[in-house]
């Protein structure tokens, strides 16, 4: 059988952890200045507000409503996230780990609903974060099954036999089968369509027609074959993003540098984190949306002549792009960049005329010095890269983020007498 814990409204209960004047109150989480809303606390939610909402479109909302809107803290987020899933895989080892807040395991036959609730238990006492567990013979099965103890009161824990199934899937909509969206969904609607029991009644061969292979798998999950199995080594990422959105808007062509080559610096970490290179590089500015008469958005893609992560060579073709799509006058409100057709450091496909072997070696160890070094201390940029700017010539809207675990001078202090 597999499980399924699923961290209740995650970024919500991060925030309670530490704030816990948030409990029962109205919450959401922004993404950031004139961010959209990704997360909402169940009374939120009961007042209509919707998922993926600008936030600056419900502020009188939130006045009246005394909602409280908070800036997400990914640092904040990925830590108890981490200390969520060891919880987990001390318990089960064979475990996938889905999302920051989703994690899939193989169990036994013989676990037992008051396991899993000791488990539940053991997470909320040790980390603070509620979470719901389901449990089925497959993992599209133990999805619904999570979706299910959401619903339950009291330990929100729910094994799911193949006698629950047909009632369980006949109150479940299209909509809400994993690998379902609302597109797909409309469209086995029109074929008259509206629950996932009514899904798993039709020929295999109807449903590989309308949905494909994938379509098919769903299928035969739901109806109790497992086809998705446990993906317990994580794949390195085929492309990494860095971008933000800036408290005030950023005009001069040196600020908007600074900016895209500390983002370009972050991206260098994470691949070399994964032990890739990258092939190319994307970088993307734009205006605020909100201002039609002047909005503008522009970004260029940079074929790299060899793959790399050596992040002073990511940053110049970073310049070089900028350089392309930079126009003055304009107020930016976003700048970003991407790398992708990422492949294994070690076996990628060298040129001719590459870097010389020597020279690439020493690139290598001044990154793994400055990574080294930068993890190792708890402050920010204890080596970066001028390009990146000393002062700081830009800032993200901060005011309302918590970083209780993620700032070394602002952890809570316990004074012992």
């Amino acid at each position: 059988m597999y499980g399924l814990i699923d961290c209740n409204h995650f970024y919500v209960s991060c925030e309670r952890v530490f704030n816990p004047r948030l409990e029962g109150k109205p919450v959401v989480v922004v993404s950031g200045e004139g961010g959209c809303i990704v997360a909402r606390s169940p009374e939120a939610k009961k007042l209509g507000i919707p998922m993926g909402e600008p936030a600056f479109k419900l502020r009188d909302l939130f006045v009246n409503c005394r909602v409280f809107a908070l800036t997400c803290n990914f640092s904040l987020y990925s830590d108890l996230s981490a200390r969520v899933m060891r919880i987990i895989e001390d318990a089960f080892p064979d475990i996938e780990f889905y999302s920051i807040d989703e994690a899939f395991v193989r169990i036994d036959e013989t676990v037992s609903m008051q396991e899993m609730s000791d488990l539940r238990t053991r997470i909320l006492k040790w980390v603070g974060i509620p979470v719901s567990i389901g449990m089925a013979a497959t993992k599209t099965l133990a999805k619904v099954a999570t979706d299910h103890a959401k619903k339950m009161k009291g330990m929100q824990v729910f094994k799911m036999s193949a006698a629950d199934t047909p009632a369980i899937l006949k109150e479940t909509p299209l909509q809400d089968i994993w690998g379902i969206g609302s597109r797909i969904s409309a469209t086995l609607r029109r074929q008259g369509l509206y629950t996932a029991w009514d899904f798993i009644q039709m020929d295999d061969q109807w449903i590989r027609k309308q949905l494909g292979v994938i379509g098919l798998r769903m299928a035969l999950e739901l109806r109790g074959t497992s086809c998705l199995h446990l993906q317990e080594d994580v794949p390195p990422k085929k492309s990494i993003l860095c971008s933000r959105s800036f408290t005030d808007p950023l005009i001069e062509y040196e600020h908007v540098v600074e900016a895209a080559c500390s983002f370009i610096a972050r991206v260098g970490e994470k691949l070399r984190s994964q032990e890739s290179v990258a092939s190319f590089v994307e970088v993307f500015i734009h205006s605020s949306p909100f201002r039609e008469e002047t909005y503008y958005s522009n970004q260029i893609h940079l074929r790299l002549s060899e793959p790399t992560a050596y992040t002073p060579l990511l940053m110049h073709y970073v310049k070089e792009g900028l350089k392309q799509i930079f126009r003055p006058g304009i107020l930016y409100k976003k700048v970003g960049v991407m790398v992708g057709g990422i492949e294994p450091a070690a076996n990628y496909q060298r040129t001719l005329f590459g870097i010389d072997p020597a020279i690439k070696a020493r690139q290598e160890a001044v990154m793994n010095l400055m990574d080294t070094l930068n993890r190792s201390r708890r402050s920010q940029k204890t080596l970066f890269l001028a390009s990146e700017g000393v002062e700081g010539s830009y800032t993200y809207k901060a005011s309302t983020t918590s970083r209780f675990t993620s700032q070394w001078d602002e952890l809570l202090k316990v004074k012992a007498n």
